[in-house]
């Protein structure tokens, strides 16, 4: 029997290149609250997105697989990014540019899922 709950939990959006362009941002030398953070990423989401909601729970979650991962660091209460400078310029080339291609990628198969679809549906 498969288990339906891993399934919707792979279509929930992920927020922590979000929280770490936030915690870039923000420039705060002891780290900034989860609260500050929760306030920046949904700010950021609503004008990257302008539409559709913003999950509070799923920004805490992604904050807590960031400190897990190394990829963020927690202390006292504040988030502080885990990686230096330049590290984060790395990463940030790196996703940016997988982004793009997944991008075209899709565009790609949707022209040709068009051309194919026109195509059986004139014939039959």
């Amino acid at each position: 029997m498969e288990h339906h709950g891993t399934m919707a939990a792979r279509h929930r959006p992920r927020y922590l290149d979000e929280i770490m362009e936030v915690i870039v941002n923000m420039k705060e030398a002891k780290g900034s609250t989860s609260r500050r953070i929760l306030d920046r990423v949904h700010n950021l989401l609503i004008l990257k997105r302008k539409k559709g909601k913003v999950d509070p729970t799923q920004i805490k979650k992604a904050l807590v697989r960031g400190v897990e991962c190394g990829v963020l660091m927690k202390k006292n209460g504040k988030y502080k990014l885990g990686l230096d400078t330049k590290d984060y310029a790395i990463y940030r080339s790196w996703t940016g540019k997988h982004a793009r291609q997944a991008r075209t990628r899709s565009r790609r198969s949707r022209r040709r899922k068009e051309v194919t679809g026109e195509a059986g549906g004139a014939g039959g």
